[in-house]
């Protein structure tokens, strides 16, 4: 999936400019994300590297356990009271058999310092 979206010959390529102007805090204070976490919540794929191989539910809390196959949106409310939780969150999850697959846009605690 990173490999298709990625690819700078790829039918994606035209949203490279788009991409980087709304994940620029300049823009919206936050950034738009995908998620891609294992069946046991390890984060599998994710645009901060930092966050590869910790748990999904430190990141978007317990509600991201509610996703089915349909999918289901999540927001900050849902998550625990922690520094590196999002303050500002909304997340599309759905559950591909065991694997949770989510886009979405949040902003993280310590972003508010550049307010």
């Amino acid at each position: 999936m990173l490999a298709f979206y990625n690819d700078p010959e790829g039918i994606t390529a035209g949203l490279v400019p788009t991409v980087d102007y709304y994940n620029s805090t300049d823009t919206l204070e936050g950034y738009f994300s995908g998620i891609v976490a294992s069946p046991d919540g390890v984060i599998l794929a994710h645009f901060d590297p930092s966050l590869i191989g910790t748990d999904v539910e430190d990141l978007l809390g317990p509600a991201v356990r509610r996703a089915t196959p349909e999918g289901t949106w999540i927001s900050a409310d849902d998550n625990p009271v922690d520094a590196g939780a999002p303050v500002t969150m909304r997340m599309w999850v759905a559950d591909v058999d065991g694997t949770l697959i989510g886009g979405g846009w949040y902003r993280l605690a310590d972003s508010e310092s550049s307010e």
